[in-house]
């Protein structure tokens, strides 16, 4: 009698399954960092581990906290391709990428009593204050998620928003991983594979 081979979606499963655990050795970082995109990592404390002539005006201040923490992709920070950290992380690292800046802002206008909003695309978290200037980057119409108002808002992008899009999180995501990683999610993907169709 033959074997009945497994459907696909199950190999499916299994490879995102092994996906993740390539991706996210410690399989709770993932879940962790949807968590804090919801309920946004601020804590106003952190001014103290701060420098103490960081600048009053909001734009000054984000320069400053730019330069204070330089980018750098998950991949190199944290080991995993995307994290939401902490923002007292953040000001010990001194390192990471616009989510990183994104929690120490926020944190610092909170500190301040300044009112702010999360902002984020599919490929970059900003923090929207009164009197912000626009970027290409860092507009209304380029927010695809974030809070107005207390309330989140989910929208679809422009097809060539996301193609731009895209091509930042093929940087990010694939990229800037690790060399070892690569060769072990392509390996077990190749290996999964290859058992599945026996």
């Amino acid at each position: 009698m033959r074997r009945r081979r497994p459907a696909p979606a199950a190999l499916g499963a299994v490879l995102l399954g092994w996906t993740w655990l390539v991706c996210f050795p410690n399989p709770l970082v993932l879940p962790r960092n949807l968590y804090r995109y919801f309920r946004f990592p601020v804590d106003p404390s952190v001014v103290q581990l701060l420098p103490k002539d960081l600048p009053e005006d909001p734009a000054r201040l984000e320069d400053s906290l730019k330069a204070y923490v330089p980018f750098q992709w998950d991949w190199q920070t944290y080991g995993v391709p995307w994290m939401m950290p902490d923002p007292r992380d953040v000001a010990r690292r001194r390192k990471g990428d616009c989510e990183s800046i994104a929690v120490l802002f926020a944190s610092v206008l909170t500190a301040r009593g300044i009112p702010f909003s999360v902002q984020a695309s599919f490929s970059h978290v900003w923090i929207d204050y009164p009197g912000k200037r626009q970027t290409s980057w860092e507009q209304d119409d380029t927010a695809y998620f974030g809070r107005r108002r207390g309330r989140l808002f989910l929208k679809l992008p422009a097809l060539l928003k996301l193609t731009q899009h895209l091509r930042n999180q093929k940087e990010g995501l694939w990229e800037a991983m690790p060399l070892s990683r690569k060769a072990l999610l392509l390996g077990g993907w190749a290996l999964l594979v290859c058992m599945w169709g026996r």
